[in-house]
């Protein structure tokens, strides 16, 4: 992949979570109305994760949302500050990493069930905003696992075909899986089918990319790469925490681990590919 056409494709991602943002900011300003309750938007109470289940505490519709603003605020700084430090280099692993940053702002499409709810659009239309998180989610978590594994010593130079790939995957899953529209989670994605298993299958990824980073540095001893481990573990479950929103507290963390195991990530590959 050369750098005009790596570049064509962050820029496209970053615009596109910027329009999203906009327009659903210009949209709940217009309708001039009270963001709905959890209650109006028949969310269901109880959480699940794997097989742990817990009650959902009650979060403020205006907190909600002003959380995925913020999420989505982060991924466009965060992406526009790394794609402007790596924008001379290829560096596969960074360019892995920032989609995965890029990912989580999708997020912010969860906002569309507010938008829906006040609008009375049909109901099809939130199964889509689903499959649109879903994607991106899937999507990102295969990012971060491609991305660590470039660290391990992993010399392929396809990085489209390896970007293409991960989407082609996300896709397939996300549209291949049933969407109940019916049952709304606490964090604003739709119950699907097969649910567990998506999640162990992500759980693994995330695993395997942990695993990577212990493998550059225990196997290869390369320990200019030792400070990722913290960073990729906070990325995380900092992800994690902001998808699922277990709470607010527990959200309001998770950002800050997020935002965190990026910063670090990003300053220790530039540092490395300074001395290169």
């Amino acid at each position: 992949m050369t750098l005009a056409l790596r570049n064509t494709i962050l820029r496209v991602s970053l615009a596109s979570i910027v329009i999203t943002s906009v327009a659903a900011a210009v949209s709940l300003l217009s309708l001039r109305a009270p963001l709905p309750t959890a209650q109006e938007l028949g969310v269901h109470d109880m959480q699940r994760w794997l097989f742990l289940s817990w009650r959902a505490e009650s979060v403020s519709p205006g907190l909600l949302v002003s959380g995925l603003f913020t999420v989505a605020g982060f991924s466009v700084a965060g992406a526009t500050i790394i794609i402007r430090y790596f924008r001379k280099t290829t560096a596969p692993e960074m360019l892995f990493f920032l989609m995965f940053v890029l990912a989580a702002g999708f997020d912010v499409w969860k906002i569309g069930h507010f938008v829906l709810q006040m609008e009375q659009l049909p109901v099809h239309f939130a199964a889509t905003l689903t499959r649109i998180v879903q994607f991106a989610h899937l999507f990102g978590v295969l990012c971060l696992f491609i991305s660590t594994l470039y660290l391990t010593g992993v010399e392929y130079q396809k990085t489209g075909t390896a970007l293409s790939l991960a989407a082609l995957i996300s896709l397939t899953v996300v549209y291949a899986i049933p969407v109940d529209h019916l049952t709304l989670n606490p964090h604003l994605v739709h119950k699907i089918g097969d649910e567990t298993t998506i999640q162990m299958v992500n759980v693994v990824l995330q695993l395997l990319a942990i695993a990577n980073v212990v493998y550059a540095v225990a196997y290869q001893r390369n320990q200019e790469y030792l400070v990722l481990l913290p960073a990729v573990l906070l990325a995380i479950i900092g992800r994690e925490l902001v998808f699922y929103l277990p709470s607010i507290w527990l959200a309001f963390a998770g950002f800050a681990m997020l935002v965190t195991g990026a910063a670090i990530f990003g300053y220790r590959i530039h540092t490395i590919y300074l001395w290169k």
